[in-house]
């Protein structure tokens, strides 16, 4: 009985807080904006730094992973996607990767049924990027060594986005085939909801040449045929990236140093008509992968963080003061009610309620505000 009749009173004292606050329009809009844009500013940016800083990749034992760039003398040292034919020989001679792999970002014409065909972001990789990237398939099976063949390289897997759109999470996809402009690719796997990869735009040489709008994630991949001795050994610069997989217990530095001494072989061994000889003439960088995707922006993102917190700080300080002015003006109401029989906790009770009131509503609003900021970042964003 007793809950009930304290639920009526805090019904009741709500009620009366909701009153004042209308009669108060200019405090109650003020501080109801205050808690919406602090709350939603603070929200989103914390989002962000946490996703985008403080959380490691979504890839197995993300640490390990590192992006390599070739500075050749020749495009004035500027650290780029490194040669091919340079990836392979680092592959074989390096002790420090457990494994290497290389991709580019492509766009493909989807052709479904009657519909006129559509561009989509797609990843071009041979066989080896997911055992890299320590991925399981949801469905079916990765690329394998054969279908990094020329001729024999018509394999597709899709992300799993583009498996529930395309065909309804529908698991007799498996050995379908998609057209993508003249060619037929042959369906041999679907990848785990919570795979990502980085766009087009995301994954830059420490950063260099970042675009302001970002680029849609890749819904493809699709198996790369290489000959590789086919491939020019003084070019191809910047037309792939490579990512590689730390052995454990091997630093970044000391990877990078056999790196660098593999790339003086490499100077020395390439064919005449190629090469300059020039010792210093090739340089390899490494970078970590999480690094090479935001590592420009850190110390914007902090900035931006210790910002919105502190404008939070001064708008705290200054609803405060608002309450306090509030709570003054108001002490002839409160003294008269204290003469009438009303208890101190019950006034008390009365003032808190109108800060809850505002609180509730401001809050609700500023999480919605920070949802919107987010689908914003999420859209335009490169990180």
């Amino acid at each position: 009985m007793w809950g009930f009749v304290r639920s009526g009173i805090l019904i009741q004292d709500l009620r009366h807080a909701l009153r004042n606050l209308r009669k108060s329009p200019g405090f109650a809009m003020t501080a109801f904006l205050t808690f919406a844009l602090g709350v939603g500013a603070s929200t989103a940016i914390f989002t962000v730094v946490d996703s985008v800083l403080l959380k490691p990749l979504t890839y197995r034992d993300s640490g390990s992973l590192v992006a390599l760039w070739e500075r050749p003398y020749r495009l004035g040292g500027a650290p780029v996607g490194p040669n091919p034919r340079h990836v392979d020989v680092w592959q074989k001679r390096a002790t420090a990767f457990s494994g290497f792999t290389f991709f580019r970002h492509i766009s493909g014409a989807l052709t479904a049924g009657d519909q006129h065909p559509r561009p989509i972001p797609i990843v071009l990789s041979p066989p080896g990027l997911f055992e890299v990237l320590n991925v399981r398939p949801l469905l079916g099976r990765i690329f394998i060594p054969e279908e990094g063949v020329p001729g024999h390289d018509s394999a597709a897997i899709l992300t799993y986005p583009f498996w529930k759109s395309q065909f309804h999470g529908d698991p007799g996809a498996i050995g379908k085939t998609i057209r993508l402009g003249d060619g037929s690719h042959e369906i041999v796997g679907v990848l785990p909801s919570g795979f990502h990869f980085p766009s087009a735009t995301a994954l830059r040489p420490f950063r260099k040449g970042r675009t302001v709008n970002g680029a849609a994630e890749p819904l493809l991949f699709l198996s790369a045929g290489m000959d590789l001795a086919q491939m020019p050994w003084n070019g191809e610069y910047g037309n792939w990236v490579t990512l590689a997989r730390l052995k454990p217990g091997f630093p970044i530095g000391e990877a990078e140093a056999q790196l660098n001494t593999i790339e003086a072989q490499i100077v020395q061994e390439m064919p005449a008509t190629e090469g300059s000889h020039q010792p210093g003439s090739l340089h390899a960088s490494a970078q970590p992968m999480q690094d090479a995707m935001v590592a420009d922006s850190k110390t914007a993102l902090w900035l931006l963080m210790s910002a919105v917190l502190g404008l939070m700080l001064i708008a705290c300080l200054n609803l405060a003061n608002a309450q306090v002015a509030r709570a003054l003006a108001r002490s002839r109401e409160f003294a008269v009610r204290a003469a009438l029989g009303a208890a101190k906790g019950r006034l008390v009770w009365n003032s808190l309620a109108e800060s809850l009131l505002l609180a509730a509503f401001g809050g609700a609003a500023g999480i919605l505000l920070a949802s919107s900021a987010l689908s914003l970042f999420r859209r335009y964003s490169p990180v």
